[in-house]
C-alpha cells in the first residue's frame, strides 16, 4: 500500500510540476513584451530589415529585403529556420541529382546493349527510302518558290498583292523612291478610304461612349445605395452602442502595437525652386501623423534643396507589443452578446436585401 501511495505521490508531482510549466509558459507568453524594430533605408538601392525579439533574446525573427526578401529565425542563438540557406540547399540538391541522371546517360551511351554494337554503314543515296528522296524534292520546291515570291515584289519593296491597307502614316513616313504624282495619288485614296467610313466610325464612337455613360451610370447609383445602406445601418437601433464599443477596443489594440520611438532623415532634391518649396509644404500637412509616430524622444527630419534630382532616406522604426493586451481587447470585441448580435442582425438584413434584389 506505501508503495503504491509513494508510485501515486511521483505522478502527483510530475504532473504539478508540468502544469507549472505550462502556466509559466503561458503567463511568459502573455506578459512579456515583443520588440520590434524596422529599419529602411535608400541610397542607389532600396534595403530594410524588421526584426521582432523576445524574452531577452530568446527568439528572434529577423526578415531583410536586399535584392530579395530572407527569413530568419533563432532560438537561444541557435539558427532554427533561414530561407535563403534552404533554398540553396535544395537548389544543390537538385542539382546532384541532374547530374546523377547526366552520369546514367553517359554511362547507357557507352555501353550499349549487345545488338546495338554493331554499327550500321552509311546509306548511300540510292539505297535511302523513297519516303526521304521526296521530302528532299518537296524541299527544294519550296525554297524554289520562296525565291519566285521574293522575285515577284516590285521595285519599291511591297507586295504586289499583300491585301492590307495602308494608313496614312505609313504613305507619309515610307522611305520607297515613288513619282511625286504616284504620292499624291495614294494620299488621295486613303483620304477617300477614311471619309467613307466616317459615318460607321462616328456610329462606333457614339456607341462606346453610350456604354461608357451607361457604366457611370450604374456606378453612381451603386453608390447612392451603399450610402443609404451606411445611413440605415448606423440610425438603426444599437448601432451608435456598438460603433463606440468597437471605437473603444481598437483604439486599444492600436494602442499596444504603437511605436516607442520613430527616428527619419529623409533628403530630397530638385532643380526646380517650386518643387522644393512644395516639400516643406507637405512637411506641415504631415506634421501631425509625425507627432504621433515620433514618440517622446524620435527625431524626424526632412532636408530639401536646389540641386540635381535625388531622393534617399533612413528610418528607424521601434516599439513593443504585449500579447496579453491584443488578446484582451479581440476577446472583448469578439465574445460580447452586444456585439455577436448586431453582426447577425446585418448578415440577416444582407441576405434579406440579396433574396429581394435577386
Amino acid at each position: 500500500m506505501g508503495t503504491f501511495l509513494g508510485i501515486l505521490k511521483i505522478v502527483g508531482i510530475v504532473l504539478l510540476c508540468i502544469l507549472v510549466f505550462l502556466l509559466a509558459a503561458v503567463l511568459l507568453i502573455l506578459f512579456v513584451p515583443y520588440r520590434y524594430k524596422v529599419h529602411g533605408q535608400k541610397n542607389d538601392g532600396i534595403s530594410a530589415y524588421a526584426k521582432v525579439t523576445w524574452l531577452l533574446h530568446f527568439v528572434v525573427v529577423l526578415l531583410t529585403y536586399d535584392d530579395g526578401i530572407n527569413l530568419r529565425i533563432k532560438i537561444l542563438g541557435i539558427p532554427f529556420y533561414d530561407k535563403k540557406k534552404r533554398a540553396q540547399k535544395a537548389k544543390l540538391k537538385e542539382e546532384k541529382a541532374r547530374e546523377k541522371e547526366r552520369l546514367k546517360a553517359r554511362r547507357k551511351k557507352k555501353d550499349p546493349l549487345p545488338d546495338e554494337k554493331e554499327e550500321k554503314e552509311p546509306e548511300s543515296a540510292e539505297d535511302k527510302p523513297q519516303e526521304v528522296n521526296a521530302a528532299a524534292a518537296e524541299n527544294e520546291t519550296l525554297s524554289g518558290s520562296e525565291e519566285a515570291a521574293k522575285d515577284s515584289t516590285d521595285g519599291d519593296g511591297d507586295h504586289a498583292d499583300t491585301g492590307k491597307k495602308k494608313s496614312l502614316k505609313d504613305i507619309f513616313t515610307r522611305k520607297k523612291k515613288i513619282s511625286f504624282f504616284e504620292w499624291l495619288d495614294e494620299i488621295a485614296d486613303k483620304t477617300e478610304d477614311i471619309l467613307y467610313d466616317l459615318p460607321d466610325m462616328i456610329e462606333e464612337g457614339g456607341d462606346v461612349l453610350f456604354e461608357k455613360l451607361e457604366g457611370i451610370k450604374e456606378k453612381v447609383s451603386s453608390l447612392f445605395d451603399t450610402i443609404e445602406y451606411y445611413h440605415r445601418l448606423l440610425g438603426s437601433e444599437g448601432a451608435e452602442w456598438v460603433y463606440e464599443y468597437v471605437k473603444k477596443h481598437v483604439t486599444g489594440i492600436l494602442k499596444a502595437v504603437k511605436p516607442t520611438r520613430f527616428d527619419a532623415e529623409v533628403n530630397i532634391a530638385d532643380d526646380d525652386p517650386a518643387a522644393v518649396a512644395k516639400v516643406y509644404e507637405y512637411e506641415v500637412f504631415a506634421m501631425p501623423f509625425i507627432e504621433l509616430i515620433r514618440g517622446r524622444r524620435g527625431k524626424v527630419y526632412v532636408n530639401a534643396y536646389q540641386d540635381d534630382k535625388y531622393f534617399d532616406f533612413e528610418a528607424d522604426l521601434r516599439g513593443r507589443v504585449l500579447l496579453f493586451a491584443l488578446a484582451w481587447h479581440g476577446a472583448l470585441i469578439l465574445f460580447n452578446k452586444k456585439v455577436k448580435y448586431f453582426i447577425k442582425r446585418l448578415k440577416r438584413e444582407e441576405e434579406a436585401e440579396e433574396k429581394k434584389n435577386g
